[in-house]
């Protein structure tokens, strides 16, 4: 190997190292620089999960829940739930690596509300046209406890709900 190749070859090296450290120091969870490892998130016995309860209300009147792998086609429930909590959801927690949003506002909060139902109603719509309508969508924070080998919901906190006729979320909670 030429001099020339190995000192491309070190310099590609030491980049991705320093942009690895940028995001370790950062901290940032996207891919390729996660900080820290998505599944090994320590909890102390009986500490909380949390979960999202989206529910589509359709013109007909019936309410059901959002089933994110049969009306998205999504992977699986807990792709969708993870991609909610960090795109849309997030946390105020400036050292949350996962979807953090420190200087949030609650105008910040409902647009992103907004955008989330928005795609949801113009996927169900793409997806099957002959349904029913999507009129509504009402989201709901579930607070989720261990319990034998799995969580049972513990408290549901409604939080708002998408008009699609108005195209605005609409929190409930102050």
């Amino acid at each position: 190997m030429r001099l020339s190749s190995k000192l491309l070859v070190s310099a590609f090296i030491l980049t991705l190292l320093a942009l690895q450290l940028v995001a370790i120091i950062g901290p940032f969870d996207d891919w390729p620089f996660a900080s820290n490892s998505m599944f090994a998130y320590y909890r102390v016995p009986g500490e909380p999960a949390y979960d999202i309860a989206i529910l589509l209300e359709d013109e007909t009147g019936q309410v059901r829940r959002l089933d994110p792998v049969r009306d998205l086609g999504v992977p699986s429930a807990d792709s969708f739930r993870r991609l909610v909590f960090s795109r849309w959801y997030g946390s105020t927690d400036p050292a949350f690596p996962q979807g953090k949003y420190p200087d949030d506002s609650r105008a910040a909060f409902v647009a992103r509300l907004t955008d989330l139902s928005r795609k949801i109603v113009n996927v169900i719509r793409r997806r099957n046209p002959a349904a029913p309508a999507i009129t509504a969508i009402n989201i709901d924070l579930r607070t989720m406890l261990p319990q034998g080998n799995g969580w049972t919901s513990q408290r549901e906190t409604p939080i708002g709900q998408y008009s699609v006729a108005s195209d605005q979320f609409s929190l409930l909670t102050q």
